[in-house]
């Protein structure tokens, strides 16, 4: 089997949950020597509305076999695991369509929150962005300081490119002075953010998390039930039913069950309802004590590892609880690490940076103009052209770690977005410096011009990925057998 079907047994998401059962058709990985980066998680409720143990949950019948009718039955609940997400500390849930979502006499109804392409959902995260810094929550911060990275770089190549388009605007010391010291912050704030990019990458959760928290209850009768089973089936925690945690928006509305659910039919009616639960995630963005490592203490007093594993696992509990990571160890590195998409294009990204930043210190107005043409070219345009090709690489990477093979595009999906602005605005800053070789009249002018497109493109990519740290709880709809929305 390759590589990019099959998880490490030490580094399979959810490997302790004893309901979710991983669909091995849909663990896969766009490059065949690297790990998956995508893998889907299923879970059935049997005629009472408890889940059923993954070692019991049923199997399509062999493809053989002719008879009329047979056919898997449909998972009342999917998780969607995918790489990208798990650095980013979300929790992408797939719902039916809502011709599929009620209850049966064989399957309990569906009642989640509305979809993450639903106008609330979009205008709920854009508010989030004008009133919500989560400074603690490393993904956040590495998506915010590209922001204002890509900001300072506009204002460059305002500078740069604005004397050249309409001379009459240009002052004293526009091009050398604002130029220079703009390109010089500019090229700072990447480098703090490729770090943080790469710590992120580092300290990627190991064991997986569902994140919300499931009630199951019965409506059209006059008894209530719910039950719950740590990371499968959950009752409402106190700060996450019909709240934000902590008083911290989350992404998410609580509402109660809705009227439908409640009324459907004239008999009983079996109903999971689905919220987040900021109190029970494992992910560390949530523990406002640390910027990465250690997940919140709630969110490890709350899961109960011996019901969750069968035993207690000390093991688990000592992975989950770990401190921040610096460096990943050798066997890591060597067996998971150099293996894995999002680290490499973290990687690349981080040396690209370092390398740009030499660019952007001699870029300093007494230290560019004291440099010969031959250092100029050395030690100015060349590190830029390198450090754009590492741009341009790190963006690919990024694109085809969010594709489920490496010719399709995940249109659907913000990380492919995202990565193909910051891929774009790659290209632009790596011609920017290959016209800078260049003393001719239209070569300034192009590498100006460069500068200026490129500049916006990162910081496009930038206000999007702004966008998707806060999103810590997508919905998908599945309709037609495919997701209605791979966001």
């Amino acid at each position: 089997m390759l590589r990019s079907n099959t998880f490490n047994p030490d580094r399979q998401p959810l490997r302790h949950n004893t309901t979710f059962t991983l669909n091995q058709d849909h663990t896969r990985g766009p490059v065949s020597f690297l790990n998956p980066t995508h893998a889907r998680y299923e879970q059935y409720y049997d005629a009472a509305g408890l889940p059923i143990a993954k070692e019991e949950a049923p199997e399509a019948p062999p493809a053989e076999d002719t008879e009329p009718g047979r056919a898997k039955p449909k998972p009342a609940l999917t998780y969607q695991w995918t790489s990208r997400d798990n650095r980013k500390g979300r929790h992408r849930l797939i719902v039916p369509s809502a011709s599929t979502s009620e209850a049966t006499e064989s399957s309990p109804g569906i009642d989640a929150p509305k979809p993450s392409n639903s106008f609330q959902s979009i205008s709920h995260n854009l508010w989030l962005m004008l009133t919500y810094y989560p400074v603690w929550d490393i993904s956040f911060d590495v998506a915010y300081i590209f922001t204002w990275g890509s900001i300072v770089w506009v204002i460059n190549a305002f500078f740069s490119y604005l004397p050249l388009a309409q001379p009459s605007t240009e002052f004293a010391g526009e091009i050398t002075i604002g130029g220079g010291i703009t390109a010089f912050i500019g090229a700072t704030i990447f480098e703090i953010g490729s770090v943080l990019l790469l710590l992120e990458a580092v300290n990627a959760g190991r064991e997986g998390c569902f994140g919300w928290a499931v009630e199951n209850a019965w409506y059209g009768g006059n008894k209530s039930s719910s039950t719950s089973e740590e990371n499968q089936i959950q009752e409402p925690h106190p700060e996450t039913d019909g709240a934000p945690a902590n008083g911290q928006p989350n992404g998410d509305s609580h509402p109660a069950p809705s009227e439908k659910a409640k009324t459907t039919g004239t008999s009983k009616s079996n109903t999971l309802s689905i919220r987040p639960d900021k109190s029970r995630c494992i992910h560390h963005h949530p523990n406002k004590r640390n910027l990465v490592g250690k997940p919140a203490a709630s969110a490890i007093a709350t899961h109960d590892f011996a019901n969750t594993v069968g035993s207690t696992d000390t093991a688990l509990t000592s992975s989950v609880s770990r401190n921040w990571t610096w460096f990943p160890t050798l066997s890591d590195l060597h067996t998971h690490y150099l293996h894995e998409l999002g680290f490499l294009a973290s990687l690349i990204q981080f040396f690209a940076a370092t390398i740009f930043w030499i660019s952007g210190f001699t870029a300093l107005p007494h230290i560019n103009s004291a440099l010969s043409p031959g250092a100029l070219d050395g030690i100015y345009w060349t590190p830029q052209v390198l450090g754009g090709v590492g741009f341009i690489a790190s963006g690919f990477l990024f694109m085809l770690e969010t594709q489920p093979n490496w010719y399709t595009p995940a249109l659907r999906t913000l990380g492919w977005h995202i990565a193909l602005w910051n891929l774009i605005g790659g290209v632009g800053f790596t011609l920017c410096p290959a016209f800078g070789y260049c003393t001719k009249s239209w070569c300034v002018y192009q590498a100006s011009l460069s500068t200026f497109w490129g500049s916006w493109a990162f910081l496009v990519g930038s206000v999007v990925q702004w966008y998707e740290s806060l999103q810590k709880y997508p919905v998908e709809v599945e309709k037609g057998g495919k997701k209605g929305a791979d966001r």
